[in-house]
């Protein structure tokens, strides 16, 4: 079995502006306090148009890109969830299946239109052509921004704080809020005081002489603790069949145990953790059970 450290997705460094930005628009729209936030209102006290006729707008929205975007987006516009015509004021979200994963793909593109570095234009009023790292990064701070709306900052806090760490709080929680699921996890975890990690793992087809069906996938959340003193974790890169963590698939729900995995170089970390499919993914909550240890002199020692 093959191991990696996961890459970890750390919050934007604007974290401090896209938290005021939230809080001053859920004042004026008169939802603080509100659960799950009303994103209607939310809307409608921006003045941002959420567009429906799909066509128009994309025709629009192609014209108002430079040459080289637009043939970007021509090919891109199938996997499109939305986007943001910063040069009309309008949004577009494709219909999702569950209204919370329509909310929050809302408010990730009303996001760009609130988060005023992200309405950057030439000096002849033209959008600029963004890189694909900014244009990463503007996607992250969006997502931010609908988290903060939806799960508003210190309320999220103090309600997770007084809940056992784990899916079944998450899954409260994200029905508290209105959220996904998924980002109520990644929400969970980003406030934890102590070393905790969400990693996700996706379905593939086994390889000759493997019997793998769940590769370790993407971006991956921690706490700022996590982060210091976990970062390089190994995690398995595939899950056989035989792995406990692929318990929660068959039957579904919740599993749970406890696993020691290397933090460094020879630097043992017990983990608490819980693996719940959703049935598109393996989501893996780690929890850090106990001081990190490293081996000196044949001796395992607290890590400071």
């Amino acid at each position: 079995m093959t191991f990696s450290a996961p890459s970890l997705v750390p919050l934007p460094e604007s974290m401090s502006e896209i938290r005021t930005a939230a809080e001053d628009l859920l004042f004026r729209a008169d939802a603080a306090r509100v659960f799950p936030t009303p994103v209607d209102k939310i809307l409608s006290t921006t003045g941002i148009s959420d567009i429906g006729d799909i066509e128009e707008i994309r025709w629009r929205y192609l014209k108002s890109l430079p040459p080289a975007e637009a043939g970007i987006f021509e090919k891109a516009w199938k996997k499109v969830q939305g986007f943001a015509d910063l040069q009309n004021g309008s949004i577009y979200s494709a219909p999702a299946e569950h209204t919370p994963l329509w909310n929050w793909l809302r408010l990730h593109e009303l996001g760009h239109h609130v988060l005023w570095w992200h309405r950057v234009r030439n000096v002849d009023g033209a959008s600029l052509p963004l890189t694909a790292g900014l244009r990463h990064l503007f996607d992250k701070e969006a997502d931010a921004f609908a988290s903060q709306i939806v799960f508003q900052g210190s309320h999220f806090d103090a309600l997770a704080g007084a809940l056992p760490f784990g899916f079944g709080s998450i899954l409260r929680l994200a029905e508290i809020y209105g959220a996904p699921q998924d980002a109520a996890a990644r929400r969970l975890v980003e406030d934890c005081r102590n070393p905790a990690a969400l990693v996700t793992y996706v379905q593939v087809l086994p390889s000759v002489g493997s019997d793998a069906i769940l590769e370790l996938d993407g971006d991956h959340s921690g706490s700022p603790s996590f982060g210091f003193r976990c970062a390089e974790v190994q995690l398995p890169t595939q899950l056989p069949t035989v792995h406990p963590w692929q318990a929660a698939l068959q039957p579904a729900g919740v599993r749970s145990g406890k696993v020691v995995l290397n933090v460094a170089a020879g630097t043992p970390q017990e983990f608490v953790w819980e693996t719940w499919w959703n049935g598109s993914q393996l989501f893996v909550l780690l929890r850090g059970l106990s001081p990190a240890l490293r081996l000196v002199d044949g001796v395992y020692a607290i890590v400071a």
